[in-house]
């Protein structure tokens, strides 16, 4: 690395909102240039603060290997915009360069339009079985390299949702006692139901965040009412298009209900169902 791109690397990574501004006014040849001298984690920081369509152009010009590196680094909510805009070939090659658990999270995510809530549930939320106990909990959070979200999933053996649990409740009480003594109620959301009408619903009003499930009650990830509004935003400065009927929308969820072992990938925490 030159001193040239050691300057332009620091100055991405210690202003990405400033950066993101300056390199949307670059042809995307050049901001990819600026970029591929960035560590992974500063250039994620930097392509989630840029428009999901410019960061796609820019990506396009590296190598898939980096922006699978990035790509990992992302937001989960961040990272499927993007890819959302990619050129179908484009996006083939960087879900080819992912790591297993990753491809196969954003490739179920990607079945679902981005008008569905399921387009934007966060798939490695944290989640934890229902029969372990508060102990068991502490050592697998501990454990876990993803900060976990306002609240851990807990979910049966069908990983299907429990209830959710906070982190001062795992402190409260004596590591002996299981979590499923200690939970608290947790309200779906259906991955096909719309992201305006979501917006709707009145389990706002007592949580930040909800699980989201599918038609057979798996659960896909978690969202939050922040999220949402982000993604109702979106849409409404993307172009118009006629978008999936309700029957493809029925037909994402039964592949992703059918994804089997996908779920093998996406955590550690819930062991998958015995075939």
């Amino acid at each position: 690395m030159t001193g040239r791109d050691k300057l332009a690397a620091a100055f991405l990574a210690a202003d990405p909102d400033g950066a993101a501004r300056l390199l949307e006014t670059l042809p995307s040849d050049d901001a990819a240039t600026l970029v591929a001298p960035c560590e992974p984690h500063a250039a994620a920081r930097l392509f989630a603060r840029m428009l999901p369509g410019y960061t796609a152009r820019c990506i396009e010009r590296l190598e898939p290997a980096q922006v699978a590196e990035i790509v990992e680094r992302m937001d989960s909510q961040d990272a499927i915009a993007v890819l959302r805009q990619l050129a179908p070939a484009a996006r083939a090659r960087l879900l080819a360069a992912l790591r297993p658990q990753w491809s196969a999270a954003f490739e179920l995510l990607l079945r679902y339009p981005p008008s569905a809530v399921g387009a934007w549930a966060e798939p490695f939320a944290l989640t934890l079985p229902a029969d372990c106990t508060i102990a068991e909990a502490r050592e697998r959070i501990e454990r876990n390299e993803r900060t976990a979200r306002a609240r851990i999933y807990v979910l049966d053996r069908a990983r299907r949702v429990r209830g959710a649990v906070r982190g001062l409740a795992l402190l409260r009480h004596a590591g002996s006692v299981r979590l499923s003594a200690v939970l608290e109620p947790a309200s779906p959301l259906w991955a096909r139901e719309t992201v305006a009408d979501a917006l709707e619903r009145e389990l706002w009003e007592r949580d930040p965040e909800a699980p989201v499930v599918t038609r057979d009650h798996e659960f896909l990830g978690a969202v939050s009412y922040a999220d949402l509004r982000r993604a109702l935003r979106r849409q409404s400065r993307a172009e118009p298009s006629a978008g999936p009927r309700q029957g493809l929308t029925e037909l994402a969820e039964l592949l992703a209900t059918g994804a089997g072992g996908l779920w093998e990938s996406f955590g550690e925490l819930v062991q998958p169902r015995s075939r």
